[in-house]
Parts: structure tokens; sequence; C-alpha cells
């Protein structure tokens, strides 16, 4: 197992394994994704203190023991910064960064470690907002030039600018993803804390169709998101989105204080996913 972060972490990186990670917003190498049954329990996770450890849910099968170790995606929260103050923020974002948080030359060497696997995997730089950090894109082009396939996860402010989007794509970022959490103002801006938001988002929608890069849309389902979707989709619809991710609620951080549903709720959801996501010009997954 590959030994990284050996030195402190602000936050923890999320790393999913192959057999159980389809899509997402980097865009899958070929032959990536292919399903191993036997891999499925099995996740690699990162604490705080850069400690990897292995973790098995007790109610799935056994793991044998060639089981191979290499993430297919790193969720890498770069940054606890952000202008934003959304509702179910599990990172509990705040206006500055954190002096915590690994400098330039410290995240240089974490791509160096990522890309020591046998199988370069797709590494997403999120936040709070990776547009935080002013060296966000020699580190992305760095962890590239090293072999790995980069994407960001912007917040929906004044840094998504044409200009900075363009600028992804001359390094060879591969996809990025936008968050949308109401098909209007109204509740799209009461869900992420700011007004504007989502005249902001539809501004970097057609920002990256424009200079050709492709994104996704990324929707948190809460009790006060849930009866909006039928609407969001048509949002996500005409946004030019190659894939809509629906991410059930996960209550940390900020999203301690909302309402969960129910499992009838959450069994509509997927039914009503389901039934329509033929329709659909882009994919649709959950999360």
């Amino acid at each position: 197992m590959v030994e990284y972060l050996q030195r402190k972490l602000a936050r923890s990186c999320r790393i999913g394994f192959r057999g159980f990670v389809r899509d997402g917003p980097g865009v899958l190498p070929h032959g990536r994704g292919t399903s191993d049954s036997a891999n499925w329990g099995r996740f690699l996770a990162m604490n705080s203190h850069g400690r990897v450890t292995n973790s098995h849910t007790n109610s799935m099968p056994a793991i044998s023991s060639d089981l191979d170790p290499n993430p297919v995606v790193i969720f890498w929260e770069v940054t606890r910064a952000c202008a934003l103050k959304c509702e179910h923020c599990h990172a509990k974002a705040q206006p500055k960064r954190h002096p915590l948080e690994l400098d330039t030359a410290e995240s240089l060497h974490v791509m160096d470690q990522f890309a020591e696997f046998d199988t370069p995997p797709i590494v997403v730089l999120s936040g709070g907002d990776p547009f935080m950090r002013r060296d966000i894109f020699e580190i992305a082009e760095y962890g590239i030039k090293k072999g790995l396939t980069i994407s960001l996860s912007p917040s929906a402010t004044a840094l998504v600018t044409h200009d900075r989007l363009k600028r992804l794509v001359d390094i060879g970022v591969r996809r990025v993803s936008f968050s949308l959490d109401g098909a209007n103002a109204a509740t799209h801006d009461a869900f992420r804390g700011f007004p504007g938001t989502f005249d902001r988002t539809l501004a970097a929608f057609e920002a990256a169709n424009d200079v050709g890069l492709s994104f996704q849309v990324n929707t948190t389902i809460t009790r006060s998101t849930k009866p909006a979707l039928p609407d969001i989709a048509e949002v996500v619809k005409q946004s030019g989105a190659v894939i809509w991710d629906l991410f059930f609620l996960v209550p940390t951080g900020r999203g301690l204080d909302l309402e969960l549903m129910t499992a009838d709720e959450h069994d509509e959801v997927y039914s009503w996913i389901m039934a329509n996501q033929r329709e659909w010009s882009f994919r649709a997954k959950t999360t």
C-alpha cells in the first residue's frame, strides 16, 4: 500500500475504489471502472493526520489477499475557504483558508505520491472552493504532467470566469462540476447562502460550453430540494452538462441541521430517476 500524505492535512481525502465507482467529475480512462465483486466491500480511508487505514463493513464479503489497491477516484479537499455558506456543507467552509492547509510544495508532493499508484487515478480538486487557492492551476497542471486525470469542483462565485475555465482547458483539465440545488434564483440562492449564485451558475454553464470544457451538474437531495427535481432536470437539460449527479444528503458539517428524508422518500427519488433517465440527454447517477 502506498503511504502518502504523511504530513498534516487540514481535511481528508475521500478515495473510491474500482468496483463501486462508475462516474464522477473525472473522466474514466479506458478500461477503468470495471466491476470486481471481491473489491466492493473495501475502501481506503485517510484521516486528517494523513494516516492510511483499511476498513471493512461487517456485512460485506471477505476480501481476497490479492486485492488490487489502486483507487479509481480521489476527492481531495484542497482548502476550506469558500465565499458561499451552503446549508449542507460537510466541510463547514469558511471565508479564509485554514492555516494548516498544505502549501504549494507539500501539495505537489501529494501529487507525486498519487502518481505512484500502478494505475494513475482521477483526482478531483474540491474544497471549499479550489479557486480560493492562488496556486490551484500550478497544482492541477503538475498533477496532469505526472499522468493523473485532474478535475475541479469550483463554487459559483466571481472567481469562475471565462478566462479561468479556458486556462483549465489549456493545461489539460478534463472536467469540472457545478452545483445546482434549485430551478430558480430564489430556491438555489437560499440553499447556497448568497444571492446571485443561481445566475453565476448559469453563466458558468455558458462559459464552460464556450471554451469546450466538459462539465457535470451536482444536486444535493434534501427534503427541501426534492420537490424541485423535475424542474432542476429541465435546467440541467438546457445546460449542456454530460452528467447529472444527485447527491443524497449526508448529515455532516452544516448538513446536521437539515431534516433528513424518510426511506420512502428516498425510494420515491430512485423510482423517479429510473422512470425518467432514458428521456434525458445527459447521464444521471446518484451518490
